[in-house]
């Protein structure tokens, strides 16, 4: 009835995406390298770079303590990105197409990276999994030893992810259906799906009980049109 502000912390950076546990706190965030020029290219401008800092929220006072800070490798583009396993963190970002200054580009690509919190004073990358190139991502969720994500430029491929050993992630399955998908439910050997094809909205249910073959199963069109 009377919330009362207990401690905040502010970041000079852009907010990217925000995710809580019951423990622990996420915040993406993205710094401006303000200018700098990259070395290896000295008429290109460092691109952003990408921070996640961890935060302590178990204190039932309502005290906020930073307790640690990773880099990813891009952009965490929602809370759904994030997921943590244990004291394993899993985090899929999206590294941007970059156009440099003599006619060349780096691709886009889609990366998942798995964090060790043994330590949370100073996590420990374990690895790291590119998906794809010059495709975005789009809905991402985790269910135990697994991760669904979704990516998309002409296609929806659903990409299934073994995370059992942290150190290791593998693809075990992928699946091309058409448009792509904004939000997943997982339960259990199932996937409900809520995402878009030729500009309408659409519902799909996904067979995922075997990893290496998920199938659609099941797809409903909602409304006519965009």
């Amino acid at each position: 009835a009377k919330p009362v502000l207990r401690s905040s912390v502010e970041f000079k950076a852009t907010a990217q995406a925000i995710h809580a546990t019951d423990h622990y706190l996420f915040l993406a965030t993205a710094v401006d390298a303000g200018g700098a020029l990259d070395p290896a290219n000295p008429k290109d401008p460092l691109p952003p770079s990408y921070r996640v800092s961890i935060f302590d929220i178990a204190d039932r006072t309502g005290l906020i303590r930073q307790v640690g800070a990773l880099n990813t490798v891009g952009r965490v583009t929602d809370k759904f990105k994030f997921g943590l396993n244990g004291e394993v963190l899993s985090i899929v970002s999206q590294i941007d197409a970059r156009w440099r200054s003599n006619g060349t580009s780096d691709p886009s690509v889609v990366s998942l990276e798995t964090f060790s919190l043994q330590n949370v004073s100073k996590p420990e990358r374990l690895a790291r999994l590119n998906l794809i190139t010059n495709e975005s991502v789009f809905a991402t969720r985790y269910d135990g030893d697994r991760a669904y994500v979704v990516t998309f430029r002409r296609v929806d491929p659903l990409w299934i992810i073994d995370l059992s050993d942290p150190k290791a992630p593998k693809i075990r399955g992928e699946l091309e259906v058409p448009g792509w998908s904004t939000y997943i439910e997982p339960m259990g050997d199932r996937l409900i799906a809520m995402g878009v094809e030729l500009g309408r909205a659409a519902v799909s249910l996904f067979d995922v009980s075997n990893p290496d073959a998920p199938k659609l199963a099941a797809k409903v069109f909602l409304g006519d049109g965009w």
